[in-house]
């Protein structure tokens, strides 16, 4: 599953911790494994089980990095899949700063519409994010208008407002558009 579709935060955190407990399970096996055969923790097994841990460890900082963000529901994808629109759906976009959780992303070849629910364990600041993709999107070439909201319903208000004045005209630049921020995503 590919990052921009529903499910790819909850099923991201299981393969992660997943992965982490099976490094854990491996380290641990070898590390003794080679206390029991060799009798002494100074041997190789001690070596090629400290080397286990980085790949575990990797594993653990991104299910810890995963874990305050949840899958959006189908209600939501549903509401939001549109004809005018391309929908991108839990998307977290690396920055220099800080790291963003999109819920929904909404393009067209004139707007970008970003869903942003709010989250007890995280807060964000939406015209921080609004202000940072348009920087991101600027810096690749692509101008466009950027909108954040914390709410569906103000988002399907505007959705009304601007499906009636805009349609797919131009699927390439919707295209670079994904990409652009597919490639700032984990």
């Amino acid at each position: 599953m590919n990052q921009g579709t529903q499910g790819y935060i909850n099923q991201s955190k299981h393969i992660s911790l997943k992965w982490a407990l099976i490094g854990v399970l491996s380290f641990m096996m070898v590390y003794l494994a080679g206390i029991l055969i060799m009798g002494s923790q100074k041997s190789y097994f001690t070596i090629v089980a400290v080397l286990l841990i980085l790949p575990t460890a990797q594993r653990a900082s991104q299910y810890f990095a995963y874990s305050p963000y949840k899958s959006v529901s189908t209600d939501l994808v549903d509401a939001l899949s549109l004809q005018t629109y391309k929908a991108l759906f839990e998307l977290l976009i690396i920055r220099a700063k800080a790291t963003y959780f999109l819920d929904a992303v909404l393009m067209s070849d004139t707007h970008v519409l970003i869903l942003c629910l709010p989250n007890k364990k995280y807060k964000q600041d939406h015209n921080v994010i609004r202000q940072s993709i348009q920087h991101m999107l600027k810096d690749k070439g692509i101008q466009v208008t950027v909108l954040s909201y914390d709410k569906i319903s103000d988002m399907m208000d505007v959705l009304k407002t601007l499906e009636n004045e805009s349609e797919i005209t131009n699927s390439k630049y919707i295209e670079s558009i994904e990409r652009a921020l597919l490639q700032n995503g984990m």
